[in-house]
Parts: C-alpha cells; sequence; structure tokens
C-alpha cells in the first residue's frame, strides 16, 4: 500500500510504500530531506493544496496531479494548449470566383463551403459496400449507392426497405442507414472557406478543390521517476510535448456546391448548370 503525501519545502507530490516508514529520503524536485510518515495524516500540508478522486481506482489524490499515484492511469486527457488552426494555402492568387449559370445568372463566389476529408472518405466507402449489396438496383432517385440518394433521405430508406428482399440487400439498407447518420455528421462539420485558402480551386472540378489546416498542439505528459532507494517509489515527473495537428477539407462529392457571394448571400448551385467558370 503507497502512503501519498507533498514536500513541505516545494509541494511536490510523493508516493511511498508503506514499507518506507519512518525512512528519510531526498525529495526529487528541491532535495529538501523528508522523513516519510506513518499515514497521510500526520503530515502538514502546505497552503492551497486541495485533493480529488480518481475516477477509476476512487481513491485520493492531488487535484494538481495528472496521473493516478495509485493505479497509475491517466485521471484526464492531455489538455491542448495551443487551438489556433492556420490555413496552409492562405493568400493564393485568386481571390474570388466568377460564375455563371445557364439561366444567365452571375456570381461572384467568395467563399465555398467544403467537408472534413475524413469523414467525406468514410462515407464514400460506406457508399461503394451499399452499391455492391444492392447490385446496381435502382428506385427512379437514384442507384443505389450514387451521390443522388441523398435527396431522397429517409424516404430512400423507406423504399429500399419495402421493396427490396434478401440478406444482401437488407445489408444495404444497414449501411445506408448507418451512412445515414454519418452524412449528417458530415453536414454540419461543414466549413465555409474562403477562396484564397483552397487549394486547385482555379480548376473547375470540385473533387480536386482541397483547404488544409494546421496548429501547432502543446500537451503534457507525465513518467515516473526511477525508485528510489528502499524500492521507494518516488512521484511522477511532467514533460511538455509540441507536435502539429493537420484538418482537411473538400467536396463530398454532391452534384450541389453551396456558395456565399461577394454580397454574403449564400446560394446553392447545381453545379452542371454553370456554363461559366473564372477566377479574378
Amino acid at each position: 500500500m503507497d502512503i501519498t503525501f507533498a514536500c513541505e519545502k516545494c509541494g511536490q507530490h510523493i508516493a511511498v510504500d508503506e514499507a518506507g516508514t519512518g525512512q528519510q529520503l531526498a525529495c526529487p524536485k528541491c532535495g529538501e530531506l523528508i522523513i516519510v510518515p506513518s499515514k497521510p495524516s500526520e503530515v502538514t500540508e502546505p497552503s492551497g493544496v486541495q485533493f480529488t478522486t480518481c475516477p477509476r481506482c476512487g481513491k485520493d489524490v492531488f487535484a494538481t496531479d495528472t496521473r493516478c499515484v495509485h493505479c497509475k492511469k491517466r485521471l484526464s486527457e492531455p489538455t491542448s494548449l495551443s487551438e489556433i488552426w492556420k490555413p496552409i494555402y492562405d493568400n493564393q492568387p485568386v481571390r474570388e470566383i466568377g460564375l455563371t449559370l445557364r439561366s444567365g445568372t452571375q456570381l461572384l463566389v467568395a467563399e465555398i463551403t467544403l467537408y472534413p476529408k475524413d469523414l467525406v472518405r468514410k462515407a464514400q466507402g460506406l457508399t461503394a459496400e451499399a452499391k455492391k449489396k444492392f447490385g446496381g438496383f435502382s428506385t427512379g432517385l437514384g442507384f443505389w449507392g450514387s451521390a443522388e440518394w441523398v435527396i431522397g433521405g429517409s424516404l430512400l430508406l423507406g423504399a429500399a426497405e419495402s421493396l427490396v428482399s434478401g440478406s444482401m440487400a437488407n445489408e444495404g439498407v444497414e449501411l445506408l442507414k448507418r451512412l445515414e447518420q454519418l452524412l449528417q455528421e458530415i453536414r454540419k462539420s461543414a466549413k465555409p472557406i474562403p477562396v484564397s485558402q483552397i487549394a486547385n480551386v482555379e480548376l473547375l472540378t470540385p473533387s480536386y478543390w482541397i483547404a488544409s489546416y494546421r496548429r501547432d498542439v502543446e500537451y503534457e505528459e507525465t513518467i515516473m521517476l526511477p525508485d528510489g532507494f528502499l524500492g521507494i517509489k518516488t512521484k511522477f515527473e511532467i514533460e511538455k510535448h509540441q507536435k502539429v495537428e493537420e484538418q482537411h477539407y473538400i467536396h463530398n462529392g454532391d452534384p450541389y456546391v453551396v456558395v456565399k457571394t461577394d454580397q454574403g448571400k449564400t446560394v446553392t448551385v447545381v453545379w452542371e448548370n454553370v456554363e461559366q467558370y473564372y477566377t479574378i
């Protein structure tokens, strides 16, 4: 059983096996000589020291600890100290997109809505699986596995459940249900992105567009210090690390593109109706 206490000089938290009771050891942080108490209550804690309960083993730990000294489990996820996402492709030469539709409508586009790449790729995988299960079966709302099924939404799922039979088709229906949930998540994660932050935006095909963001994240990790004499376990040491995280946004493959004009108006464009496309 461990005895948990704090250095009276610097407040360093220390966990010692009860076999070390009465022994003298040096604080691993400040070097102060400490007599290991027989129980935590004999120690006078520095002012301001607070305790909390480990959510995993239920034992008391210091509120400032990042890892439980009893079960050795992390008390919480590493805290991100930097949350600033910076566009990788910012300040592209293209500032706006000009569109002329078949109807004669002209638009100047300042922002284009894109979607998280990882979620879109996952949805495409589910789509391909569903298409194989249905073998190209069509209800008039589009072939199973095509992007058009999104238009029908739950109506199309209802048609699938009432019109198809067999184990393969039933598996396909389950895939479509999973796909519907995923597409809802994708739509919620949609991000209107300035044209200047989108790579390949000078190309007419939306599948080539990509916007990427990067941030430097600092996080803390605790490591256990080497055991002291008599097998006495010392406290954990905190190390700070830094890593780079990236997020990528692409078009979701639908026949529609959601844009925001230079006047701040949001417009959904049927992309096949675009007759002229030019950059500014």
